[in-house]
């Protein structure tokens, strides 16, 4: 019984580490299925692995800054059916911070200009 609480703390900061940094994604998957409708397959794989790094990085430099709650909902988004990328996950985000910016403000995220 005594070791309950120190296993709880251990397990509580494993957690906490987990989600204080980008999820691991298998992007190449995504890469090779996108490339294989192209001609230049080898480069367009190539460039795709580099812009999903990219991705990546910015997700590491600003993860902390976006709500635990959109991390967590992004995170179950990109992985929906297979495809991971980290461009995807990021787009969400931005959308997810963007629309609860606007809400804050006072302004309806539907409510588009008209031209």
């Amino acid at each position: 019984m005594m070791m309950i609480g120190p296993t709880l703390l251990v397990g509580a900061s494993l957690i906490l580490t987990v989600a204080e940094k980008p999820p691991e994604l298998k992007i190449e998957p995504h890469c090779r299925a996108a490339a294989s409708q192209t001609a230049g397959v080898h480069e367009d794989v190539d460039i795709c692995i580099r812009t999903e790094g990219e991705a990546k990085e910015k997700l590491a430099q600003g993860w902390t800054d976006f709500s635990s709650a959109d991390r967590t909902s992004c995170t179950s988004l990109a992985r929906l059916g297979g495809g991971s990328t980290y461009t995807h996950l990021l787009t969400c985000l931005e959308i997810a911070r963007d629309v609860r910016q606007m809400r804050a403000s006072g302004q309806d995220p539907l409510d588009l200009p008209t031209r």
